[in-house]
């Protein structure tokens, strides 16, 4: 559904007035607690190792949060170099 208009004020106006009966029931209803389980789940499961060099025992200091991308609509750019 889409409101085409060259004045923000005429659009909204348009929109308004629209009747809209989604149907919704073949999308699926998630839960945040289930997604955090299930993540949380995820990461206990062995991974692939690309590189296996540096100090684990350095990373898991770090708090979980500091390592999560709280917002799945950004990429995650990380570049890390470990030199003592």
């Amino acid at each position: 559904m889409a409101v085409v208009a060259d004045k923000f004020w005429t659009a909204k106006q348009a929109r308004d007035r629209l009747k809209i009966d989604w149907d919704l029931s073949a999308v699926e209803h998630v839960d945040t607690g289930q997604l955090s389980a299930k993540y949380k789940e995820l990461a206990r499961t062995p991974g692939n190792v690309a590189v296996n060099r540096g100090d684990q025992k350095a990373m898991d200091a770090i708090p979980a949060s500091g390592r999560i991308a709280q917002n799945t609509n950004f990429p995650i750019w990380l570049t890390l170099r470990w030199n003592r």
